[in-house]
């Protein structure tokens, strides 16, 4: 019998007729499928391509599909059996879910690989996101003029953008008016960088040519669009109550943890994250915006932001660890500044961070950790003061008023503090309160009326160093 004659095969349900068109529309569907495979896999990150050879299935199935193309093109005859038939079409299908698996593992591993970076210290971290984000931005499809640029753009995304959760992170959320200003600085700052590093967005559609105006316009776009803004507020909104709400439950322990409360600060800038990155993707498409599917991919990159912060946990409980076991325990020394201004009438005070090990969220005193080794207390003080405020001030200048000692004074372990007072001279104050900015463990800084300390819920037993620097109490009152 020809090809091109109808083959006949008797069907238990009813004897269906299958002809040599049918075989060859078969087999356009396979090639198609082929085709679009190769496609998406040529369109892969450098990034990606590290992922996909995490998940094989994908190249067992289009390998399948390839066979099966040579042996329809060698007996087109074999497939004209109605079972026959449906195994192409069942193996067309399965090359599709293989190919969606896949896209998912390069799409979270990459997540997980760029994100990692962001909730690590050091400079090392700042390497990685710039590595990590190049590569994501990179394919080994296109020619090389256009690798370099990506490279270079996704390097500069990768700092920008660790630079910017960094500095997001310091805007105090004690209140709405301040959990509204991080939503939003954040929102717009990583809009604006994912945005205006990207290549593809200077290309005009209508002749695929380089066009600042069209780059300049997406970006306006994207990065101030009401839609968007809304979605910065709703998403860390629900994000800062959620991780404030479990770390109320757990006794605080959530965020005193250095591990738990990375992978709990990561979860909350995924959700974050996530939730910008759809509300993006739904602008630049030109689509109505769907809160549901805003939502949900938010909770997708919270997971993999989660999964990404274990290892700045690790390095976190790493640099905790002490380095050497004595025979006797030893003790940690921290040095506090009160800074008084207006002849003691005024106060300079931060607000601790919400990720900090210690005591986060309460106002505090300016202070932190003796570098052993390398300085004594009065330099530690002033230079702890300068890392949490910004602010200068000659070691001799400071005042010691008094030391605390209680062995249960901090959950940590039995930490001393040194206790200063920096009287700002008057001719001082306007150039002190100009260079005051939080940094460091501080999320906030700000200048309150001395007599309005006593309403604050203060950090450690920072109320004993209070009132034995303007209340007229006894130093060391806590034994």
């Amino acid at each position: 019998m020809a090809v091109s004659d109808a083959v006949k095969i008797g069907d238990s349900l009813g004897g269906e007729t299958f002809s040599a068109p049918t075989n060859q529309k078969l087999l356009d569907e396979v090639h198609a499928e082929i085709r679009q495979h190769e496609k998406q896999k040529q369109s892969q990150s450098y990034l990606s391509k590290v992922f996909d050879g995490i998940y094989r299935g994908d190249d067992r199935s289009l390998d399948r599909l390839k066979t099966i193309a040579i042996e329809l093109g060698v007996n087109p005859q074999e497939i004209a059996a109605k079972d026959n038939q449906q195994k192409v079409r069942e193996a067309i299908q399965k090359d599709r879910k293989q190919l969606e698996w896949q896209e998912s593992v390069s799409k979270w591993g990459g997540v997980v690989a760029k994100t990692a970076p962001l909730l690590m210290d050091g400079k090392s971290a700042f390497v990685g996101a710039a590595i990590t984000s190049a590569l994501g931005e990179a394919k080994p499809s296109d020619d090389l003029g256009t690798q370099v640029a990506d490279l270079a753009l996704g390097a500069g995304k990768g700092l920008l953008l660790k630079a910017a959760f960094a500095e997001s992170a310091k805007i105090p959320v004690e209140s709405v008016g301040g959990l509204a200003l991080r939503a939003t600085a954040f929102g717009v700052t990583s809009r604006a960088i994912d945005t205006g590093l990207s290549r593809m967005n200077y290309i005009d559609p209508t002749n695929d040519q380089f066009s600042l105006s069209t780059g300049l316009g997406n970006l306006a776009k994207q990065t101030f669009h009401p839609y968007a803004i809304a979605t910065d507020l709703a998403s860390l909104g629900l994000a800062a109550t959620v991780l404030g709400a479990a770390n109320h439950a757990s006794g605080g322990f959530l965020m005193r943890d250095v591990l738990s409360s990375r992978i709990a600060s990561g979860a909350s800038f995924g959700f974050a994250s996530g939730s910008l990155g759809e509300a993006q993707s739904q602008l630049m498409a030109g689509q109505d915006i769907e809160f549901g599917k805003i939502f949900l991919n938010g909770g997708k990159q919270a997971l993999a932001s989660g999964i990404a912060a274990i290892p700045g946990g690790i390095q976190g409980r790493i640099v905790e660890k002490p380095r050497y076991t004595y025979e006797y325990p030893k003790t940690d020394t921290t040095a506090t500044v009160v800074v008084s201004l207006d002849g003691g009438k005024k106060t300079v005070v931060i607000q601790r961070g919400l990720a900090v090990e210690a005591e986060p969220g309460k106002t505090a005193f300016p202070g932190g950790f003796m570098n052993a080794g390398k300085e004594n207390v009065y330099a530690a003080a002033a230079r702890e003061l300068r890392e949490e405020t910004g602010l200068i001030v000659n070691p001799r200048d400071l005042k010691l008023v008094d030391v605390r000692s209680n062995p249960a004074r901090d959950h940590r372990g039995h930490i001393v503090d040194v206790g200063f007072r920096w009287d700002v001279p008057k001719t001082m104050t306007d150039a002190v309160l100009k260079k005051l900015r939080a940094g460091d463990d501080a999320s906030g800084v700000k200048v309150i009326p001395t007599a309005d300390l006593q309403k604050q819920n203060m950090a450690f037993d920072h109320n004993q160093l209070r009132d034995a620097s303007f209340f007229d109490k006894p130093a060391n009152t806590s034994m």
